[in-house]
């Protein structure tokens, strides 16, 4: 991300460890959004895999769902 954050506007990060934090904010004060994916699984979806503090320093959290997935792209378990 620290890297790259100069050649973009926008980083989507597909990550909840909360080691990503201080890129995060890094990227953040260098004037570009970060967008961060969280995946939920099962029946009731549950995501216990993005840190609250990623979350509270991302510009914008996507939420990705596995039964849309499945049925979105006919995968089979």
């Amino acid at each position: 991300m620290i890297k790259y954050h100069e050649k973009c506007d926008k980083l989507i990060l597909v990550s909840g460890d909360l080691d990503y934090a201080e890129a995060v904010q890094f990227v953040k004060d260098n004037l570009k959004k970060v967008h961060i994916v969280r995946f939920f699984r099962g029946s009731p979806p549950i995501n216990k895999s993005v840190s609250r503090t990623l979350m509270a320093l991302a510009d914008k959290v996507i939420d990705v769902y596995e039964k849309e997935i499945k049925d979105s792209h006919l995968i089979s378990n």
